[in-house]
């Protein structure tokens, strides 16, 4: 409970409260209620707005109320079965509801969600931009290649496909933006490496780094996770996860991963018949989180054991049909709720948020969200952001 000591709170005197009621009491009652309710009782008076403004308050009501979900498009792209045309991204709680829409028809495709920011491309992979959706900030960073890198005149950023991922150093706080750059070569493959230091000033540029020591897969925003201030991304080799450590700005010793649980004896058979590409990459509940996921079953392998590589199947999950029309699609989980149900994002032309519990291994239908890009949590709270969803 928020001490009550520590808070504005209105006075019954005022006329506001038509009963006195206990400051904890109060408290309480208020700490139940939605954000967007909050935010519309906000313009009740001045000692109302004082109190649900608080941030002793606001702090409270979102370790209440959990994470939220932020579900990014590509704001560009037009698609009959969803309207997101001009939208960047939604922000959803754990129900299902959108609590917040942002707009931004010169914004392109979101991609990648982390630190409650959002990272976006603008234009034709030319422009990149982080979005705080609480604000609707925009922070641009610099346009171009790093200086370092010697590329062909004729080839420019849209020649590239193009990854990015962004997280905060530990020690130092420092937001820095990996940048991954594929010249979707098969015969030749080249993957340029690229860092910046976000900083908020006009003297920011990308720097040459080494490139990965080996091929990465780039191809979507579910084989890479950030956490404790590393990037981690499936590589091309069978059971291989590249690291990169944002305050050193260099590449780790790749990470083994589950697939040694899985074969007998014999990689190559995996390798050939394509099962290392059914593995994507998630945190969850503070753990990095492997999932392989076949169209009947998905497991989630937590890594428990840095150190020793020790992986450890926590969950197995029996997947259900979905509903007519949602074609192919990968099949990831987001978060795991305080009584064990875990939300899980269906990412396709036509989008799908479900819970699972595991205790009765049902399933229940949340939410359509479209052809959804990239995904990730928001850890801050509602109060913090825009009145309600336009």
């Amino acid at each position: 409970m928020v001490p009550a000591s520590k808070l504005s709170l209105p006075d019954a005197r005022d006329g506001v409260l038509p009963v006195p009621l206990p400051v904890d009491a109060l408290c309480e009652i208020l700490l139940r209620l939605p954000a967007k309710v909050l935010c519309r009782l906000r313009t009740v008076c001045r000692p109302w707005r004082a109190l649900l403004s608080d941030p002793h308050f606001i702090a409270a009501h979102a370790a209440r109320h959990g994470p939220l979900i932020v579900l990014g498009y590509d704001s560009a792209r037009y698609n009959p079965a969803y309207r997101n045309e001009g939208i960047i991204c939604d922000i959803m709680d754990v129900s299902g509801h959108i609590v917040k829409r942002v707009h931004g028809e010169l914004i392109g495709r979101v991609m990648s969600v982390q630190l409650d920011l959002v990272c976006a491309m603008r234009g034709f992979k030319e422009r990149y931009v982080l979005i705080n959706p609480a604000t609707v900030g925009v922070c641009a960073l610099p346009e171009g290649f790093a200086e370092e890198h010697v590329v062909p005149k004729r080839r420019h950023l849209g020649c590239y496909k193009a990854f990015t991922a962004f997280g905060k150093v530990v020690s130092t706080g420092e937001i820095k933006v990996l940048r991954l750059l594929d010249n979707s070569d098969d015969r030749h493959p080249v993957q340029l490496c690229e860092i910046v230091t976000v900083d908020g000033s006009n003297h920011a540029r990308w720097r040459r780094k080494k490139a990965p020591p080996e091929i990465l897969r780039l191809e979507d925003p579910w084989t890479s996770v950030v956490m404790d201030g590393t990037v981690y991304i499936l590589s091309y080799e069978p059971d291989h996860i590249a690291s990169f450590d944002l305050l050193t700005e260099d590449w780790r010793q790749p990470l083994r991963g589950p697939l040694s649980y899985l074969w007998d004896d014999n990689a190559e058979v995996w390798k050939n018949n394509g099962h290392w590409f059914k593995f994507s990459m998630v945190t969850l509940s503070g753990c990095l989180v492997v999932v392989h996921a076949e169209r009947a079953y998905m497991d989630l392998w937590f890594l428990t054991d840095f150190k020793k590589g020790l992986w450890v199947k926590q969950y197995s999950i029996q997947n259900s049909a979905l509903p007519a029309g949602y074609g192919q699609y990968t099949a990831c989980p987001l978060l795991v709720l305080e009584d064990g149900r875990i939300i899980l994002i269906y990412a396709g032309y036509k989008g799908l948020i479900r819970t699972y519990n595991p205790r009765t291994k049902t399933f229940t239908n949340m939410a359509e969200v479209g052809r959804c890009v990239s995904a990730g949590l928001y850890n801050g709270s509602l109060l913090n952001l825009a009145a309600s969803a336009s």
